[in-house]
């Protein structure tokens, strides 16, 4: 279940940066400097053009996943909602606003995500990931 959830994250983030792309006026693939980015990281590495650009997608997904792979249980689920979460948002708001889909695109994106989490999570491999004891320690608020 870890690793479905790990490369349901890593496409999460991947959509994100995919639609970044798309988003880009047509002078972006002539002139990087075009390039219409929220973060100033990620904008940096548009603006030295489409191969850095890629380059740190890469390193970015592999990061994160490494990240969240190594974690302790409970902080690995956390720090991946966080991330699935950031990447979800910034990627439908591109869909939203960029795109111009008002609430469909974002309601077929949420459920889309919302059928591959419960797909993953249906497969009852919390006990064996988490251990019985703290499954039950967490719902206690213990």
């Amino acid at each position: 279940m870890k690793n479905k959830l790990l490369w349901l994250l890593a496409v999460v983030i991947a959509s994100d940066f995919g639609v970044t792309m798309l988003g880009q006026p047509l002078s972006y693939w002539h002139h990087p400097q075009d390039a219409h980015e929220g973060n100033p990281v990620a904008r940096w590495f548009m603006v030295q053009g489409t191969v850095c650009y890629l380059a740190y997608i890469v390193g970015y997904i592999a990061g994160v996943v490494a990240l969240v792979a190594h974690l302790p249980p409970k902080a690995a689920i956390i720090t991946g909602a966080v991330f699935l979460l950031v990447h979800y948002f910034a990627g439908l708001s591109w869909v939203a606003f960029h795109f111009h889909h008002d609430m469909l695109g974002p309601v077929i994106y949420a459920l889309a995500l919302s059928l591959a989490l419960m797909a993953i999570l249906r497969t009852g491999d919390w006990k064996a990931y988490l251990g019985e004891d703290k499954i039950q320690k967490c719902l206690s608020g213990r």
